[in-house]
């Protein structure tokens, strides 16, 4: 005879396979869930190491932009310091070459003239004087070329007067100093 299976073996098997395919749904769902918080907690790292790297070289820069700062204001002490130096080293040369120009002039200056007047301008001296014969003065004029301190003389004017002592000759002359290094 013939048997008979009552149990409806195929609506279990349809209610299997959906069991199985919503554990499957929700097992893939699981993962990818599981999947995505692991990729969002990775980038959420990655994000703050990037944020503390940024936050380092921030605080880098900026003790650097100070260290640089301080560092442009002390090259602007320096250049004052060094205009300063400058100034106080032109302001010995030139009484160095004030010395050297008297010591010079004394030396030069022959006997029987007087030096009434010295005007500097820069490098430009303007001796005017007296004398007591056109000799002198021409004797003035060679020393002065055979120094070292000056150089060109050029007699300007040269004026002849009669007084109680004997003629006397007024002289200008104009010279240059020589530049000292």
């Amino acid at each position: 005879m013939t048997q008979i299976n009552l149990l409806p073996w195929r609506e279990q098997a349809r209610k299997n396979k959906k069991i199985r395919f919503g554990l499957t749904i929700a097992a893939t769902l699981s993962l990818a869930l599981f999947c995505t918080l692991i990729a969002h907690l990775y980038l959420q790292m990655l994000i703050t190491m990037q944020q503390q790297r940024n936050a380092y070289l921030q605080t880098q820069l900026s003790q650097e932009q100070t260290i640089l700062s301080m560092l442009n204001k002390k090259k602007q002490e320096q250049t004052t310091i060094n205009s300063e130096l400058h100034f106080i080293m032109s302001l010995r040369q030139e009484n160095y070459q004030a010395i050297r120009l008297f010591d010079t002039l004394v030396r030069v200056i022959p006997e029987g003239i007087s030096i009434n007047k010295i005007a500097r301008d820069g490098n430009n001296i303007v001796l005017l004087g007296k004398a007591q014969s056109n000799l002198q003065i021409t004797l003035l004029m060679k020393n002065i070329a055979k120094t070292l301190v000056f150089k060109q003389p050029e007699l300007t004017e040269i004026t002849g007067r009669e007084s109680n002592v004997g003629e006397t000759r007024n002289f200008q002359i104009k010279v240059q100093l020589e530049e000292q290094a």
